[in-house]
Parts: structure tokens; sequence; C-alpha cells
């Protein structure tokens, strides 16, 4: 039995455009654990490529689903919801932050001892990292 059947508790669910499958490869890199990922297996109207139904990462930090298929009215991104991490040090949060972060904006997240960084990853999804 998968994870994907076999996970029951709450969780996060992202929606993405085309890109689920990029984005889930970068958070498995990011947080380990084991990644399950169920993708249409014919060319479907609409979609440069073939979208994925479901995605589930289920790591010892964070279990996350999603799928390139949205609501009729589009993805839409906003600043409403984040995702937190709760981290142990600021070296463990560094590690995630230099994993996820586009660097062509700045490098002051990664020395900063505040107890609460925000970052946007390359595929609009916001990110909180606490310790």
């Amino acid at each position: 039995m998968s994870i994907s059947t076999e996970y029951k508790g709450s969780g996060i669910f992202l929606t993405f455009s085309g890109d689920c499958r990029q984005a889930f490869m970068l958070y498995h890199a990011c947080f380990g654990g084991e990644l399950v990922i169920d993708a249409y297996t014919q060319n479907i109207e609409g979609y440069s490529v073939q979208p994925v139904i479901r995605a589930v990462l289920h790591s010892p930090k964070l279990v996350i689903q999603g799928s390139d298929l949205v609501y009729n009215e589009g993805r839409r991104v906003g600043n409403y919801m984040a995702v937190l991490i709760a981290c142990n040090s600021c070296e463990e949060r560094t590690r995630y932050i230099e994993r996820l972060y586009d660097f062509n904006h700045s490098k002051d997240l990664i020395s900063s001892t505040e107890p609460l960084v925000e970052i946007v990853d390359r595929f609009d999804v916001r990110w909180m990292f606490a310790i």
C-alpha cells in the first residue's frame, strides 16, 4: 500500500499550473522522505505535460500533497497562506532555505537570527521557517 492511500491525517494541499512534479521533486530533495506521484499517462487537452493528479510527500518534517488539477476559476497566487516548518536550529533552517530559495534576491536570510523567516520559492509557494 502506498502512502497516497495510507495517510489519513490532516496536511497541506497545494495546486500548481503544470509544474507539480518539478515542485515535489525539489521538496523531496529538500525534506527527504517518501514521494509518490500519480499522473495521467495520456496527454490531456490544455496541458503541455501530463498533469499530476496527486503528489504526496511524507517526510519526517511534514506531509504535503498537491496536484496540477485546479478548480474552474484557475490557480490564484496570494499571500494568504504559508507552509510553516518548525526547525530545531538556525543551521537546520539554513539548510532548507538554501535548497528552496532563489538567492538572486537576497542572501540575508541565511544569516538571519530572527525567530521566523519567510520565503517564496520558484513555484510561488510561501514558506515560513520558525526556530
